[in-house]
Order: structure tokens, then C-alpha cells, then sequence
């Protein structure tokens, strides 16, 4: 659907790899809500966050 939107690279990046990359060890138990999920989508060509398979660092 994102292609056909006019996005070249597309990565899905699931809850359970969220919850892997960034609460993994926490000590308060904080947890990604259940159902969220990341669509990283680019259209250009310079090989960005997408094209890697790896979600942007957010600011």
C-alpha cells in the first residue's frame, strides 16, 4: 500500500522489535501499548533509514 502510494523503501518495524530495541531491560516494567507498530517509509534514493531496515532515531 505505501508503494503504491509512491514510496520507495518501506520497512515495517513490529511492537515486538520496538519493545526488544528500546524497553528491553527496563526495570519499571514500561512496555510499548500492544498494537503499535512503525511504517519507516522514504521516495528518495539516498539509501536512507528505510532502505537500511532500521527505524530513524526520533529528536
Amino acid at each position: 500500500m505505501a508503494r503504491e502510494a509512491g514510496f520507495r523503501d518501506v520497512v515495517h518495524v513490529s511492537g515486538a522489535e520496538l519493545d526488544a530495541r528500546y524497553f528491553a531491560g527496563r526495570t519499571d516494567g514500561l512496555q510499548i501499548v500492544r498494537g503499535e507498530e512503525f511504517l519507516v517509509a522514504t521516495t528518495g534514493t539516498t539509501g536512507g533509514a528505510a532502505a537500511r531496515g532500521t527505524p530513524a532515531a526520533s529528536s
